[in-house]
């Protein structure tokens, strides 16, 4: 089944009467639409580029999940990064803090009926232990069929690889949504090689990058 606007289901079911006679019946058709967008990468993109394309697409949303799980921060976004990549759609980037507590990485992916750009990040923080999936389209419908659809496959994975020993709780309470997002905003990341910043400077003080800090 492919993606689409709209599209029908119909089949034919052949079978015998108790005679023995063959016949058949045909199903009526069952018109059904599916938004969740088939991914189709092709080409490189880097993250200035992949910033500018954000900002220019006129649908953002964003998934976030309380983390309950004994596994790292590392070993939590390996398993995002697997799953995402099940799908056709290309790793831009990833980065890092020092301890290894937080952890945010970059896609994108075109979709195949439509050739639309699509953004997908995915940030981890043991600190709030949470995940965010952040999802940037130029459909509503398609972005929050996908976002649904990743938070679905996520937390189906977590099960899978901890044998049922962790799971996700969408959060739904906007304060505590609001909260970790502006504890995760207060913090700045070199996007070069993803060390913490100190609020104030200019340049990276492992690898010299000059940067714009958000405040």
């Amino acid at each position: 089944m492919l993606c689409s606007k709209s599209s029908e289901i119909k089949c034919r079911v052949f079978y015998k009467d108790a005679q023995g006679k063959l016949l058949n019946t045909e199903m009526k058709p069952k018109r059904i639409e599916v938004a969740f967008p088939i991914l189709k990468t092709d080409s490189d993109i880097n993250i200035g580029i992949l910033r500018e394309l954000v900002a220019s697409l006129p649908f953002r949303d964003s998934k976030v999940y309380r983390i309950n799980s004994y596994l790292d921060a590392e070993t939590l976004m390996n398993i995002c990064h697997e799953m995402v990549q099940r799908h056709d759609i290309k790793h831009i980037r990833t980065l890092k803090t020092k301890d290894g507590k937080n952890y945010e990485t970059w896609y994108r992916g075109k979709a195949k009926v439509n050739s639309h750009d699509i953004v997908l990040n995915i940030t981890i923080s043991k600190d709030t232990d949470s995940i965010e999936l952040f999802g940037a389209l130029q459909t509503t419908e398609s972005l929050v069929s996908m976002l649904t659809e990743f938070g679905h496959e996520l937390s189906t994975e977590l099960k899978t690889n901890t044998r049922g020993k962790s799971d996700l709780n969408q959060i739904v309470n906007v304060t505590i949504k609001d909260s970790i997002q502006r504890t995760e905003s207060m913090t700045n990341f070199c996007p070069s090689c993803g060390t913490k910043l100190t609020m104030g400077v200019n340049f990276c003080s492992e690898c010299g990058t000059k940067v714009t800090q958000t405040l």
